[in-house]
């Protein structure tokens, strides 16, 4: 008996290993070329598996007398093989049943005493925890943290979270991944917002879950709804009981939870025969999106069942055991996690907003019901296909899958495409033999055949037949195959090499030209997808950073996304004409899916237009063409653009003359529409359609707070553009239509319109720069400032007006965008460049100091430094508080803490200024981080009192600022020299204690102590500075150098007398006599060496 199993470590590795009697060999899928090749430790190979996490291969081997569990380490490549093994106990192998998650690590083995999980590591395994599941374990798979096992007839799905010591003792307070990455905006209610139609894919909501779906000819995939999968685990609650599980404290596992996800029982006459979990092979699971499902494959003698279990957030074994076990960091997921959303189908269609539905149909599960033309042997698939190898041959069938559809979203805002109502049987590959077992990597499908002769000729030439009448006439292409040149246990390995997925789409696309069925529309729907799903996913690996991949294969990545970005758009526009023809006839399916193709707009509106007669259009027509101006005009933003710079000009899709079609379907008796068209929608604008936009909105009757904000976006968009350009507008305007207002677009109109919002509408503002930073920053200079953020951005009359008519509002709106920004997982240095750069031409400044540029301090204080005090301040606190997010202090924080400091110390000196800054941060309810990892020095608390202030509110406001620029000293959150050198510039108080804390981090102890004595009001603390800072003989000579100096003043006799009694507690006589200079008078020190010498003789 042998066994195959893929080995790849990532999507291009195309490697797959084979045991054969008592060896294991790689093979490379591409030419079945012999990579590497070791001894195994026991007599025979029963079951193999490969796990990334450790790239380990775990086998189950068996000799005469025993069953053992296997790991083998170092093998690709190495000259030596590492090898643990395990003994179970149990003499026939037909009682063990092993599974491994490939991904995590995860070891599950089913014996009839129970299941019991381990964990793979550098070395041997490490066991986990021991399970019963109250039936008899027949098969079993392990996907992460999901278990399935089954007997002959019953499957049951479990989900086993456990958590180690170390995870318990930081769980309290410490924010979840999902908190940190979720989509951190302020929504506000007083904006009015119309409703977006949502497409429901109609799930079992309301009805009992039936075992399993009962298959029609028609409707194969089904869908049940959250609220659903939730009333099922409460049911099944009480299979797992708390005596049931047995964790391995030991190991230091803490508490576990174990609960029923599903149970689900085969139809009559029918018996499981394999059961398995299907991770994605596009990316090998490292995109975060497809770490929020789980694939479950059932199957049956003629049948397989595939589950989707979908979760709310990523699975997080992988990394919790990463760092216990083999003490690494997280890996970084590329993409973020967005719950894949189900809706329930008892809800009217296009009426109630997606807002609405989210908390109840998050997500749900779905199964696909396959039904195979022959006996199966066993099945697979990847993230394109599913293979079963039959007795007719190998099958390929169609996919269609939560996540292809949830990246299929980016295209369609947060709309929904319809689902196929089955798979489709693409093609039958004939097989030399029967299979034995069957991989399937994300290019390449191997099978393991049996010895000739286990099948009757007779048998597989009857299957083989009916296959040819139930298989489509085009079938699916897959290349030659590739043979291994040795038998593999009087079988063969046969490769074959799949076509790319793009390949089926031109003769999908041929065959539906004509006469289209049900079954080629299905087939076109999993095509989109696919498509859509590969494309988005290389858009993701192509975010990442260029220096974790090669030139070359980022160039491969590069081609193969825009491949399938154009692939993707074409299949949806064919299956948007085909749901036009007058069979097929649903507008609502094709307008969604125009707006994920390639067709023009105009293209689309005429083609609406041109099903019906003018004097009689349909209501679905005019519903459809709605519909699809909603999901066009709106686009879902992509994250990384969020802030709207760029380093290259971004190429709008929409065409400029396509902004006066729209505007002429909503007419002038529709301010609302427009209104929200100016705000949120992607349409090029021109000054004439800005200007009927602004004659539209001051001619309605009641303006809401929607057409107010909608005038100020017209005044912004309409100065987005050169000076010149709109000058020569209003001139135009002023000569042809009398009585024109030549203000109408100047700042001041701009500025007074954001004052009376700041006054009567505050929040609807905020909320205006958080969902649109981009009417921030402009591509072209004001004529208030030149001084760009950022090459090629400046700021905008918006950004100017909020600064000078409402400055807490815009520094509560930065905040509010950083946090943002963060969520949308935007560069940390593009996140400071924008957030600073706004806050005026001192910002900008700060930003090129921030980031390395030899840009010189001005001298004096200005307004703008307060408001660049207030969002740096904020910064700081934001990465102390989320050390998770930042764990190591980076050059950039340490320069944002140095211009914090130095702005701050600048501050010092304006008394106006301190009063502005309290005001503007009254709204912040800490002002300190909760994190403090040392104390201060005793000295600065009192050295903070020289700074006085005639309110107590500003004097305890300022306190705090200075208390944290005095931790970021001593937490190593600045580079000293530099700050130094900034600092010699001032003299104020503030920055004595900054350079006091500084000097001993620099070895310049001696210049503290004569900074101090400089200064009269300074010199008492001579003392409490040494005794923080001085640790050793030669630091304390330098105090008394100074002190003893024939320069000192009488004050010194003071200082003297209580260093010596400090020194007496701390240090021996001898030592004490050492530090004296020898001509100082005896009568000095004697009280002093007295209490010395005293502290040293021994106690009676």
């Amino acid at each position: 008996m042998s066994c195959v199993c893929p080995t790849a470590l990532a999507e291009r590795d195309a490697t797959f290993a084979v045991s054969s009697e008592d060896r294991v060999r790689v093979y490379s899928s591409s030419n079945v070329y012999l990579l590497h090749e070791f001894s195994t430790l026991h007599g025979r190979v029963v079951r193999m598996f490969h796990t990334t996490f450790c790239d380990a291969i775990v086998t189950l081997e068996a000799d005469t007398d025993d069953c053992y569990l296997c790991v083998y380490h170092d093998w690709r490549g190495k000259k030596l093989v590492r090898a643990y093994t395990l003994p179970l106990a149990i003499a026939d192998p037909a009682g063990v049943q092993l599974s491994v998650c490939s991904f995590t690590g995860r070891v599950v083995l089913g014996t009839p005493k129970g299941v019991n999980v381990w964990h793979t590591s550098n070395g041997f395994f490490e066991h986990v925890l021991e399970l019963q599941v109250g039936i008899e374990v027949a098969q079993i798979a392990v996907h992460g943290a999901y278990l399935a096992v089954a007997s002959a007839t019953e499957v049951r799905v479990l989900e086993i979270n456990i958590t180690t010591n170390d995870d318990t003792a930081k769980q309290e307070g410490t924010p979840t991944s999902k908190n940190l990455f979720q989509k951190k905006e302020l929504i506000y209610n007083t904006m009015e917002k119309d409703h977006l139609p949502v497409i429901r894919i109609p799930s079992l909501s309301h009805r009992s879950p039936t075992p399993l779906p009962s298959p029609t000819p028609r409707h194969r995939v089904r869908i049940m709804a959250k609220d659903d999968a939730q009333l099922e685990a409460h049911n099944l609650a009480g299979l797992i009981h708390d005596e049931d599980v047995r964790v391995n404290v030991a190991m230091q596992y803490g508490e576990c939870k174990v609960r029923v996800l599903l149970q689900r029982f085969v139809p009559p006459n029918h018996a499981i025969t394999s059961l398995k979990f299907l991770p994605e092979t596009i990316d090998n699971g490292r995109i975060a999106q497809s770490q929020s499902y789980t694939r479950l494959l059932i199957e049956t003698s003629y049948e397989a069942f595939l589950y989707y279990i979908l979760a709310d957030e990523v699975d997080k074994t992988r990394n919790q055991m990463a760092k216990k076990i083999l003490h690494r960091l997280e890996d970084p997921l590329r993409g973020t996690v967005e719950p894949i959303s189900i809706t329930t189908g008892d809800q009217p269609s296009f009426t109630t907003s997606s807002s609405s539905l989210q908390p109840q149909s998050e997500s749900g599960r779905i199964v696909i019901y396959y039904r195979f033309t022959a006996p199966v042997k066993c099945v697979t698939a990847n993230s394109s296909f599913l293979f079963a190898a039959t007795l007719a041959g190998l099958e390929i069938w169609s996919l269609w899958s939560p996540c292809h559809h949830n990246a299929a979203k980016r295209a369609t805002s947060s709309l929904f495409l319809p689902q196929p109502t089955q798979p489709q049987l693409l093609g039958v590959r004939p097989l030399p033999t029967t299979a034995q077992d069957i991989i399937a990597l994300d290019a390449h499908v191997v099978v393991l055949t049996c010895v000739a002769g286990t099948q009757h000729p007779r048998v597989l030439s009857n299957a083989s037949a009916v296959a040819k009448l139930c298989a489509p006439l085009a079938p699916f292409e897959m290349r030659d195959l590739n043979r291994t040149n040795s038998s593999v246990g009087g079988g063969q390995v046969v490769v074959y090499p799949q076509s790319p997925p793009a390949t089926i789409f031109a003769s999908a696309k041929k065959e539906t030209m004509s006469e289209v069925t049900s079954d080629q529309v299905d087939l076109l729907l999993s095509l989109f997808s696919l498509y859509r799903f590969r494309a988005d996913v290389g858009v993701d690996m192509l975010q990442s950073p260029p220096d974790s991949w090669s030139v070359k294969d980022r160039m491969a990545v590069r081609l193969d996304t825009k491949l399938y970005d154009s692939l993707a758009k074409s299949c949806a526009a064919h299956i948007a004409h085909i749901y036009t023809t007058p069979k097929h006839r649903n507008l609502t399916r094709a307008a969604l899916l125009f707006v994920a193709s390639n067709v023009s707009s105009r293209d689309v509106l005429l083609c609406f237009r041109s099903i019906d007669p003018e004097h009689n259009i349909s209501r679905d027509v005019i519903d459809a063409t709605a519909l699809y101006l909603e999901a066009f005009l709106f686009p879902k933003k992509d994250r990384t653009m969020y802030l709207g710079l760029s380093t290259s000009p971004i190429e709008s899709e929409v065409d400029a003359s396509f902004t006066e079609v729209v505007l002429r379907h909503y007419g002038v008796h529709a301010p609302e529409q427009i209104a929200r068209l100016v705000i949120d929608s992607s349409l090029v604008w021109s000054l004439f359609n800005l200007d009927f936009c602004l004659s539209v909105f001051r001619a309605s009757p009641q303006k809401s707070i929607l057409i107010r904000m909608a005038i100020l976006v017209v005044l912004l968009r309409a100065n987005m553009g050169t000076r010149e350009e709109l000058a020569s507008f209003v001139e135009t305007k002023s000569t042809l239509v009398e009585g024109t207002n030549k203000e109408e677009y100047a700042y001041s109109t701009i500025a007074n319109q954001i004052e009376w919002l700041a006054e009567n509408y505050p929040e609807p503002l905020v909320h205006l720069c958080v969902t649109h930073p981009e009417f921030l920053i402009q591509t072209h200079p004001t004529s208030l400032d030149d001084i760009a953020i950022t090459p090629g951005y400046y700021r905008s009359y918006f950004a100017d007006g909020l600064r000078e008519r409402s400055p807490v509002k815009l520094l509560l709106a930065q905040e509010l965008i950083f946090t943002s920004a963060i969520g949308h997982q935007n560069p940390l240095t593009t996140i400071i460049t924008y957030c600073v750069g706004v806050m005026g031409e001192q910002g900008s400044l700060a930003v090129r100091r921030i980031l390395g540029e030899k840009t010189p301090r001005p001298k004096g204080c200005k307004v703008d430094d307060v408001f660049v005090v207030g969002i740096l301040h904020f910064i700081i606190l934001y990465l102390k508080k989320n050390d998770n997010l930042f764990p190591e202090v980076q050059p950039l924080h340490k320069a944002i803490s140095a211009e914090y400091i130095c702005t701050l110390v600048q501050l010092n000196d304006s008394e106006m200024q301190q009063s502005l800054i309290t005001t503007t941060l009254a709204h912040r309810s800490v002002l300190l981080p909760k994190k403090i990892s040392s104390p201060l020095p005793p000295f600065v608390a009192s050295f903070l009192n020289l700074t006085t202030f005639e309110n107590p509110h500003i004097q305890q406001t300022m306190h705090q600022l200075y208390l944290l620029a005095c931790h970021l000293v001593l937490e190593n959150w600045v580079d000293a020299p530099t700050l130094l050198t900034a600092l010699d510039d001032f003299d104020n108080t503030i920055a004595v204690l900054l350079k006091l804390l500084l000097f001993p981090q620099v070895q310049r102890l001696g210049d503290g102590l004569s900074l101090l004595n400089g200064l009269d009001q300074y010199r008492v603390f001579l003392l409490p500075y040494a005794v923080s800072f001085c640790k050793n003989l030669e630091e304390w000579q330098l105090l008394l150098d100074i002190i003893l100096s024939p320069q000192a003043g009488s004050e010194m006799e003071f200082i003297l007398a209580e260093t010596l009694v400090h020194l007496s507690r701390s240090v021996s006589p001898d030592e004490l006599l050492a530090l004296v200079p020898d001509d100082v008078d005896a009568s000095i020190v004697l009280d002093a060496l007295e209490m010395c010498v005293r502290r040293q003789e021994p106690v009676m």
